[in-house]
């Protein structure tokens, strides 16, 4: 009977730690900057151009295996007085190196919006659209604030994120 106990408890120790391997493989290494993206930020962008102006507020989860879960929602304005508000959440893949963040949806899990917006053209295609990459400059990235400016936007625009 101990024998039998002890044989099960190898079994047990091998199946738990063949799975940690299989998930220590899985999961990419991470540097010390992206060790301090991990977690869920609280962030907030406010972008004028002169033919449209945007507010959004939202969250981000980022996840040690270089994805993310977004939850953002956002007031739209366009020239000609069409406004409206979007709803809108997204999973995707991220990684950082140096001085830049990279991002890219892979999957729009919610997208709801003021009808008026699908008459601006092009709209509904580029809010919808995954899998281009996006690039942005790390302006400050610490424990507590994660700020990122996309510097190839014709006016430079922030996103300053909070820890939560």
């Amino acid at each position: 009977m101990k024998h039998r106990l002890i044989t099960v408890g190898m079994i047990c120790l091998s199946v738990v730690s063949m799975g940690m391997n299989a998930h220590a493989k899985s999961t990419p290494a991470l540097s010390a900057q992206e060790k301090l993206i991990v977690g869920t930020w609280f962030c907030q962008s406010d972008y004028k151009a002169p033919e449209f102006h945007f507010n959004w507020y939202g969250w981000v989860e980022y996840f040690a295996d270089k994805t993310y879960t977004t939850h953002q929602v956002g007031r739209e304005a366009y020239y000609r007085g069409i406004t409206g508000i979007v709803r809108y959440s997204d999973t995707g893949t991220w990684s950082a190196d140096r001085d830049r963040y990279t991002y890219m949806a892979t999957e729009v899990t919610k997208l709801d919006y003021s009808p008026i917006l699908s008459i601006i053209p092009y709209w509904l295609e580029s809010t919808e659209s995954t899998g281009e990459r996006y690039t942005m400059r790390i302006e400050t990235l610490d424990k507590d604030a994660f700020i990122s400016v996309d510097d190839e936007t014709t006016l430079s625009h922030r996103v300053v994120c909070r820890r939560i």
